[in-house]
Formats: structure tokens, C-alpha cells, sequence
């Protein structure tokens, strides 16, 4: 089932909702096999990684996506894209805990 664009943009409406492998290659633009890669790396999370057919929560776009627009714009191959997204997420986390941090310290 393909998700049309406008349906796309209400992903973040319901963040419950789940996508299936092919959903979410669809969504981001990556090749399934890409995509792949990704979740045997450990870089994009199915909601269950030992089910039968992954499915993800629609925050995993977010990621496939950027995964997809590095890999266009560096050409990474799916091993060093992994390592790119890891440092990307702890980036984001240790930018949170910076201003948690800051916002505490300001009181």
C-alpha cells in the first residue's frame, strides 16, 4: 500500500502509526536494500527487530530520510552511513542535555 504524499505529512499526527519496510523505503526515498543495511546496522529501528516483517513508527522517517539525503549527497555506502546517523542521534542527545542543563542552571 503506497502512503500519497498528503497521508505522508500527517505522519507526525499520529505517532502510533506503524509503517511497513516497504512504507517506509517509499517514504524516505531509500532502496530497500539500503534500508536494509540500515536496520541490520542498527541505525533505523523496527518497532520489533525479531518479528517476522519489520514495521516502524513514523519517527523512523525522520532518520531514513536524512539517511537518504546523505547518502545522494556523500554517496556513503550503507556501513558508513550507519556510523554518520549514530553520531547524528548522540549529536541530538547531547545537544538536549546541554540545554536541559543550561535551563537548570538559569533557576
Amino acid at each position: 500500500m503506497m502512503i500519497e504524499r498528503a497521508d505522508a505529512l500527517q505522519l507526525d499526527a499520529d505517532p502510533r502509526r506503524a509503517l511497513t519496510f516497504t512504507q517506509l523505503a517509499d517514504l524516505s526515498g531509500l532502496a530497500e536494500a539500503v534500508l536494509r543495511d540500515l536496520v541490520e546496522y542498527g541505525a533505523v529501528e523496527p518497532i520489533d527487530v525479531s518479528a517476522p516483517a519489520w514495521t516502524f513508527t513514523t519517527s523512523v522517517v525522520v532518520v531514513a530520510r536524512t539517511a537518504c539525503r546523505l547518502q545522494r549527497d556523500f554517496e556513503l555506502e550503507p556501513d558508513a552511513l550507519a556510523v554518520v546517523l549514530r553520531l547524528m542521534g548522540r549529536i541530538d542527545a547531547l545537544e538536549t542535555e546541554v540545554r536541559s542543563l543550561r535551563a537548570r542552571g538559569t533557576r
